[in-house]
């Protein structure tokens, strides 16, 4: 006997009619809110304390009271259609991502006031930016080359469905208490087989190296883009390659490729040359500097690099 169909959910993201009252009233906690027939059961989720909390939304743990596991469960915080937009193009592309280095996606509908919610596994562990600073010497921090590979693996598939990430950086990795290693925050990125729309208005006011931007045409974090994406030309796979390189140019020296006092800097300082990168933080030989700085170079598009 043939299985039955299965229902088609992809409407539970189409945003009700709201009464005035129901439109106004205040951003609702997922244990909370009355039952309603007509929308997903809020009383299936049950919260159990913030996990974490950006510019855009919240991730929630809570307990998925139907299956009986704890599961993470975003928000959205930031009331207006550009910033639904972008919560739910991230819902939608990393839903479509299934791969062990990437978070999977459980569910997604809306809250009886309107506002869209997703779950996901709950990843528990420490950023690799974490890991990195938590590591003083070099020959430490290459215990980490791993966790870049599997997050090479995971961008390389990303790619293959014809995703571009666009904000790769060590706080965007999270290591698990188990060793895995998973690839979080697909807000940003870019679907080039979907006619899914582009954040086309500021969104974050970058102010140093580790925030990520969405400013006009410029978007991701300035110390971890490519010049090209820098200058807010349209990228490819190019970009996170280049995106790669520079975590893994962090992971050597235990600081990013460029920094600055504020965004602009950044940028004026990754569009200028490569050789703007400060050597010293390897350690070690010279000739161990030598070969490093030759690979970045090459990475670089041919620019030379100082090593002095």
């Amino acid at each position: 006997m043939a299985p039955p169909p299965v229902p088609d959910r992809t409407e539970t993201l189409d945003r009700p009619v709201l009464t005035q009252d129901a439109s106004d009233a205040a951003p609702l906690h997922v244990a909370s809110i009355a039952s309603d027939p007509a929308i997903d059961d809020p009383e299936r989720y049950q919260e159990i304390a913030e996990h974490g909390r950006g510019g855009l939304g919240r991730v929630v743990r809570a307990v998925d009271k139907r299956l009986g596991r704890t599961v993470a469960v975003k928000e959205l915080l930031r009331r207006g259609d550009s910033s639904e937009a972008r919560f739910l193009r991230e819902a939608l592309i990393t839903a479509r991502l299934e791969h062990p280095g990437i978070v999977p996606v459980h569910e997604a509908g809306r809250w009886p006031n309107g506002d869209p919610y997703y779950v996901m596994k709950l990843v528990e562990g420490r950023t690799l930016k974490e890991q990195i600073a938590s590591l003083s010497t070099l020959r430490e921090r290459l215990g980490l080359l791993p966790h870049v590979i599997a997050v090479a693996d995971a961008v390389g598939y990303a790619h293959s469905q014809g995703v571009i990430h666009r904000d790769l950086k060590p706080s965007n990795v999270i290591v698990g208490e188990f060793g895995e290693t998973v690839v979080v925050d697909w807000g940003l990125a870019r679907d080039r087989r979907r006619d899914i729309p582009e954040p086309t208005e500021e969104i974050i006011t970058a102010s140093g190296s580790g925030v990520s931007t969405v400013s006009g045409k410029v978007v991701g974090t300035p110390a971890y883009m490519s010049p090209e994406q820098a200058r807010g030309d349209m990228v490819d796979e190019r970009a996170d390659v280049y995106a790669l390189g520079a975590v893994l140019y962090e992971m050597l020296t235990g600081d990013p490729p460029f920094t600055g006092s504020t965004a602009q800097a950044i940028v004026a300082s990754s569009l200028g040359t490569c050789g703007a990168i400060i050597w010293s933080g390897l350690g070690g030989p010279a000739s161990t500097r030598s070969s490093v700085a030759c690979g970045v170079s090459s990475w670089c598009g041919g620019v030379p690099a100082s090593t002095s």
